[in-house]
């Protein structure tokens, strides 16, 4: 019931918002823009949950219908990219699954003259080893999971140069059936406040940010809490060259019960992230390194360190490919837990535009879980994809 509430209150909040802007003087120049789109993808996988343990290959499919609706004005922009994907896996009577799959992210965004709010809210529903194991690189037990996420973000201009901002984020993940294998529902909720200051007009910025994270899981039970201050730097060196460093601090508390008694830590673990972008005419070179703290599904907080490199190539005007990899290493923050938990995965694509509407896509995927003593899995992947895109419906006023 308590779940039912907090969803009725985010639709009834961006409903207000989205009234405000439909009625505003500024929106009497608006548009409309609908784009309805179709996917059919089928997959061959050799180690589905990616377990260490005798398993066999299975066969999937993917049909998945979306549709992606624009609304803007001067003042207003509203998006909703949605998407419901019906999967069916096959092969294996252990590993055989049917489900449906369906994202539901709606953003509204405000800019006043000094002032910009941003308000998100999604209801995802997917499976562990999607998001969040690209979140974390931490391989959970297949399993199907409800995410509800609502976010505010407002930004005022204090003046040409420096920006105050503030974030309020909540998120709600339920597990099907998760007790059963030890993965917990948890909560989440996390406040920012910082500011921005531009040292060189639209090449250098400072940025400050100070945060407060509490995440909640009621039936292990576990609560952790951080205070964490991130101090980085935005540098524009050319128009096709860009790298951001941040990082600092975050005093980390958390308790949970073993055995019936009541166990307290605390901790200071150091975050931060490094990037590099770098463009060329039809190339795209992406490098990540971070170190970051992640709520897991095993009832624990995770101290995430994660490097990131991924290549993208336009071949021709209707042909392109990207070669990206990750590698993780996580540690539970706080009390035992995980230790020293490897993943990596490398990946290729292949997509090829042939008309207007059309797009034919080819994938693999390689991933490798190891977690301590001896323990790998493996695992390979093939998938290919067509996708069809109607043409835009607009409509202007």
């Amino acid at each position: 019931m308590m779940r039912v509430k907090k969803v009725r209150l985010h639709g009834l909040f961006l409903s207000l918002l989205v009234l405000v802007g439909l009625y505003s003087p500024s929106a009497f120049c608006a548009e409309w823009k609908l784009t309805p789109d179709l996917s059919v993808r089928g997959e061959f996988n050799d180690n589905l949950t990616l377990t260490s343990f005798s398993h066999n290959s299975v066969w999937g499919t993917w049909i998945t219908p979306g549709l992606n609706i624009q609304y803007s004005t001067e003042i207003l922009e509203i998006l909703l990219d949605s998407s419901l994907a019906h999967v069916n896996y096959f092969g294996d009577k252990d590993d055989e699954e049917s489900f449906t799959n369906f994202y539901f992210p709606l953003s509204v965004k405000y800019a006043g003259e000094r002032n910009r709010w941003n308000f998100l809210t999604s209801v995802i529903r997917d499976n562990t080893l999607q998001s969040e194991l690209e979140q974390t690189g931490l391989v959970l037990d297949f399993l199907q999971r409800m995410v509800i996420l609502g976010q505010v973000d407002w930004a005022h201009a204090v003046t040409e140069l420096l920006t105050f901002k503030s974030s309020y984020a909540f998120t709600d993940v339920t597990y099907d059936d998760g007790v059963r294998v030890g993965i917990f529902d948890r909560q989440t909720h996390s406040i920012s406040f910082g500011g921005d200051y531009e040292l060189v007009e639209d090449r250098l910025q400072l940025q400050t940010t100070g945060s407060y994270v509490n995440n909640h899981v009621p039936d292990f039970p576990f609560l952790s809490q951080s205070l964490s201050l991130d101090i980085g730097i935005v540098y524009q060196i050319s128009e096709t060259l860009q790298t951001t460093l941040s990082g600092g601090p975050s005093y980390i508390n958390t308790s949970n019960r073993d055995s019936g008694a009541l166990r307290r830590n605390e901790d200071i673990a150091w975050i931060g992230t490094g990037s590099v972008t770098k463009t060329w005419e039809r190339t795209t070179i992406t490098g990540v390194v971070s170190r970051s703290l992640n709520p897991s599904g095993n009832g624990q907080l995770l101290e995430t360190s994660r490097v990131f490199l991924s290549l993208s190539q336009e071949l021709s005007e209707t042909l392109g490919g990207t070669v990206r990899g990750s590698y993780f290493v996580n540690d539970s923050a706080g009390s035992g837990g995980v230790s020293n938990s490897k993943y990596w995965d490398v990946g290729s694509s292949l997509n090829w535009k042939w008309s207007e509407s059309w797009t034919v896509g080819w994938s693999f995927l390689h991933r490798q879980q190891d977690r301590g003593g001896g323990e790998t899995a493996k695992g390979n992947s093939i998938s290919m994809q067509l996708a069809y895109q109607w043409s835009p419906f607009s409509v202007s006023r």
